[in-house]
């Protein structure tokens, strides 16, 4: 436990101060530790970059194929490999494969990290269903030796399943690399691109330091900002 936990604040030392180049996902297992997830997103990549770990991807895939076929190739990689270390980007049915897994080898032998999405920690069911389901993320996030959440304000909603947690913020873009990769974007037309800032100007502007992935509420962000009168929005 000691070891995740100084694992990870290496990891939040180095992924808090600077942005971290990616390569491609790998999908050779090890038997010492590996990063399992049924998405390919960049936070997942960025910390199994840092680590060096190989990421074992399953997907992209939806629904049935991703919940069944998913679930069934996690227990047999995890099986197979039989990794010391698992680290999962968390998802309902994975979580459940990897505590199933960890719970398999025995005590002590094998450690679990999740990284709890935002969204998915959050999600409940109602009636019977909803029961089963609590009880079952229950069990399965409190098998974890260490959840790992990307604000402050989720640390107590994921106290909830388990008490040891840790805040590991996402990485702050770089300037240079995110500006040149405004610039070249189709973007609405109310937003500012970075060649067309006024040399000097007394407009409000709204800063925008955030990442751009599919999962966030862009457009939500823009209407906001239009509201304030006469605003130069800029996205960083």
């Amino acid at each position: 436990m000691d070891a995740a936990r100084a694992l990870c604040a290496s990891v939040c030392e180095g992924v808090m101060h600077k942005s971290i180049a990616i390569e491609g996902p790998s999908n050779e297992p090890s038997r010492l530790a590996c990063w399992i997830t049924w998405h390919d997103h960049a936070r997942s990549n960025s910390i199994a970059r840092r680590l060096g770990i190989p990421i074992l991807l399953y997907g992209p895939h939806e629904g049935l194929r991703r919940h069944l076929g998913g679930s069934l190739w996690a227990l047999r990689v995890l099986m197979g490999a039989k990794p010391q270390v698992v680290y999962t980007h968390y998802s309902y049915m994975l979580q459940i494969c990897c505590a199933i897994y960890k719970s398999a080898r025995g005590n002590g032998r094998v450690t679990l990290i999740s990284d709890c999405h935002n969204k998915a920690l959050k999600r409940e069911l109602g009636g019977l269903v909803g029961l089963f389901y609590r009880r079952l993320k229950s069990w399965s996030l409190g098998c974890a030796d260490l959840l790992i959440v990307s604000n402050d304000l989720m640390v107590p909603i994921a106290e909830r399943y388990n008490r040891r947690v840790v805040t590991l913020r996402d990485p702050l873009p770089e300037l240079a690399a995110t500006i040149s990769s405004v610039a070249g974007l189709d973007l609405p037309s109310r937003v500012t691109k970075p060649s067309a800032y006024p040399k000097s100007s007394s407009a409000t502007y709204v800063l925008f330091i955030c990442s751009f992935d599919a999962d966030e509420p862009i457009e939500l962000l823009f209407d906001s900002a239009i509201a304030i009168a006469g605003a130069c929005l800029v996205p960083y």
